[in-house]
């Protein structure tokens, strides 16, 4: 659901409503780029935010105009970044969500030298420039079988539940965590924000 998810949080950012309690300073122009989802996926998941959160045909006046949504499975790296620059030279966003991480770094997430390179000295001078934010969708380890290594709920080892270097978490501003609670069954997930918790409200 993390697609779904992460398309909620741009259509709350792009019409300026809470996300799960965060709030919005204002409603933003926001560009989603994804890798994984059709068009009717893609369809599916706003008909449901359109239908969850009541949306008139005004508000959907104004979600086509602040968000944009794109398949990008042609560039990674460089390639990519190039291609991020440019689109915002085109289309000035505010927020720019890309999901998932493993589809556009084009290097290997477990090298920190690699994604230094990639978050640091690529994206961070565009979003510099541009002085747009950046959200990056990612996937976790597996979790283990075993019942006793499950990750505590402490948010310290929350922020390092991402596949790859460290350098996710300590490039991040901010970090929030989605996960099944087993206990509750399969339709109960908690969100945490695992990095600047309490300066997200």
């Amino acid at each position: 659901g993390k697609s779904v998810l992460t398309l909620q949080l741009a259509a709350c950012a792009a019409l300026g409503r809470p996300f799960f309690g965060l709030q919005m300073r204002f409603a933003m122009r926001v560009l989603y780029i994804q890798a994984e989802d059709d068009l009717g996926d893609v369809g599916e998941a706003v008909q449901g935010f359109r239908d969850g959160y009541g949306l008139t045909d005004s508000d959907l006046v104004e979600l086509k105009k602040r968000l944009r949504i794109v398949r990008w499975n042609d560039a990674t790296g460089e390639k990519f970044l190039a291609r991020l620059r440019a689109e915002h030279a085109k289309w000035p966003f505010d927020l720019v969500l890309i999901n998932p991480l493993f589809s556009y770094c084009g290097c290997n997430v477990s090298d920190q030298k690699e994604m230094s390179a990639f978050l640091r000295n690529g994206l961070n001078p565009i979003l510099n420039d541009t002085r747009a934010a950046c959200g990056i969708v990612h996937h976790t380890n597996k979790p283990p079988t075993d019942p006793k290594s499950q990750p505590s709920e402490a948010g310290a080892d929350q922020r390092y539940l991402g596949s790859g270097s460290a350098e996710l978490t300590n490039w991040a501003r901010c970090y929030v965590t989605l996960q099944g609670v087993r206990s509750a069954g399969d339709m109960v997930h908690k969100m945490i924000f695992a990095k600047r918790g309490k300066r997200a409200g």
